[in-house]
């Protein structure tokens, strides 16, 4: 279907999210319009991986008119004319299956990153070239756009930044071009030029902060994050940057695991925001008091216990730091009272709470633990699914109903039960022993290992390993376990 040039707007437009649709407007036609100025003034325009345009000239020839039919002599004349490129030609080649199956072809999404490329090009232009008289273009300008033509990033930097005038429209156009590198992956480059404005002098304040918090971005984008704490931290209380910044810092803490800074942080924001971040606040507290529990410091992980279960009173992460807790204090039957408050809430439990309560127990909390247990069997048909898998996930754990589950999985699978029908006086199953069914666990758990064990019930993301935050939607308390064994 052939595409019209308001429908090409329309379709970069909404295919990237740099530019306003005005803005792309103004590009496209300042694209059209400079590469037909080029051409008139004899110039050739290659475009790398795209094509090339040139004109060339035709001899005077005879015709004829179609309406008519009469010979109409044809002057002397230049024709334009389009060589595509080798990485355009690839891209086109499959065409015809694209058009059958109606889906954009891979040439409209390169076509869309030229345009969005030169987009920046006819930003500048309009901005500078069209609104003063010709005669008044400083020619740098046009070398500069020739050298991102050429792919000479450096050089077009250093020659921009040399003719950066301190107004808006100027100040806006070289922060766009900063922000394209960025997104194109060329963060170095972005860096580049965001620091050579920031080293004008006479700088206002406003264009200042706002070129601060691009470099920051930048920075960040690089995972340098130390440069990009300090721009953010000079950010959090300037007015305009203060949620941005203060949700970046948030992030860097939490990478770096200081969650202490991090709940500072965290705490800032919850005072300016309108959305409620105590569930976060809640798990800011749980990591704090984990790291407490590790240290043996026992009462300043209660004092952070007692925050958290004041913000969030069904969270699972806070019965299971109460379960640490009571389980350092020796206070095993508290311990197995908020594994079971956990199971109620989140079959996750049974993965990460009961290994703990097990390896903890003596032999009198033993047989309370395996009680519970089987009354979790009696009361929930999951619960068999649940032991089995915690069985296979950690081998060394020993405990008697443990031990019957994975029989029973053994005994289920269709491979044991086929043997046992091959024949009448020897049953399989009857010498199935507990060393045989250690070393299953054991060749199982290696089998396992890089299996996808949770997955988010919010987005559907799964993982090998547990998070109380989910790696992608930042929802908490999400994951659940996946039954892995099914698929053996």
């Amino acid at each position: 279907m052939p595409i019209n040039k308001k429908q090409l707007v329309d379709l970069i437009s909404s295919n990237q999210d740099q530019l306003s649709h005005k803005d792309v407007e103004l590009s496209v036609k300042a694209i059209f319009k400079t590469m037909s100025n080029s051409l008139k003034n004899g110039d050739r325009i290659e475009i790398r991986g795209f094509g090339s345009f040139a004109l060339r000239f035709r001899k005077s020839r005879t015709g004829r008119n179609p309406k008519s039919g009469e010979s109409v002599k044809i002057q002397n004349r230049y024709v334009p004319h389009f060589k595509p490129g080798k990485e355009f030609r690839e891209s086109v080649k499959d065409a015809g299956n694209k058009i059958a199956s109606k889906m954009p072809s891979e040439s409209f999404f390169y076509l869309t990153g030229i345009f969005l490329f030169f987009g920046i090009l006819g930003y500048i232009y309009f901005n500078f070239f069209e609104a003063k008289d010709k005669e008044n273009i400083n020619p740098d300008y046009l070398k500069g756009l020739k050298y991102l033509l050429d792919e000479e990033s450096d050089k077009a930097i250093h020659l921009f930044s040399d003719l950066i005038e301190i107004d808006d429209e100027t100040i806006q156009t070289h922060l766009a071009l900063g922000v394209l590198f960025r997104k194109q992956g060329r963060v170095d480059k972005a860096i580049q030029l965001h620091e050579y404005i920031l080293s004008k002098d006479d700088l206002p304040e406003n264009h200042y902060f706002q070129t601060l918090f691009e470099l920051g971005e930048n920075y960040f984008s690089a995972g340098i994050y130390n440069k990009a704490e300090e721009i953010f931290l000079k950010l959090k209380d300037h007015d305009g940057h203060t949620d941005a910044a203060l949700n970046k810092l948030i992030i860097i803490n939490e990478y770096y695991g200081e969650w202490k800074k991090a709940l500072l942080f965290l705490e800032e924001l919850d005072a300016i925001s309108d959305h409620d971040l105590s569930v976060s606040r809640n798990h800011y507290y749980c990591e704090i008091a984990e790291i407490h529990i590790e240290n043996d410091d026992i009462d300043s992980a209660n004092n952070y216990l007692l925050m958290a279960q004041g913000l969030h009173t069904d969270s699972i992460r806070s019965e299971y730091i109460k379960m640490l807790i009571d389980l350092k204090n020796l206070q095993n039957l508290s311990a197995l009272n908020s594994f079971t408050s956990m199971v109620n809430k989140n079959n996750i439990a049974y993965i990460l709470a009961l290994p703990r309560i097990i390896q903890t127990s003596d032999e009198t909390h033993t047989e309370m633990v395996d009680l519970k247990l089987r009354e979790l069997l009696n009361n929930d048909p999951e619960c068999r699914n649940y032991l089995a898998i915690v069985g296979v996930m950690f081998p060394e754990i020993k405990n008697d109903v443990i031990e019957e589950v994975i029989q029973h999985f053994i005994e289920n699978q269709d491979i044991v039960k086929e043997i046992d029908k091959l024949d009448n006086d020897y049953s399989i199953v009857s010498t199935i022993s507990s060393h045989l069914s250690q070393s299953m666990r054991l060749i199982l758990n290696k089998k396992m290992k890089a299996k996808y064990k949770y997955n988010c019930k919010k987005c559907g993301y799964q993982t090998i390993s547990f998070s109380w935050q989910c790696p992608t939607c930042k929802s908490w308390e999400s994951s659940l376990p996946i039954n892995f064994l099914k698929t053996i």
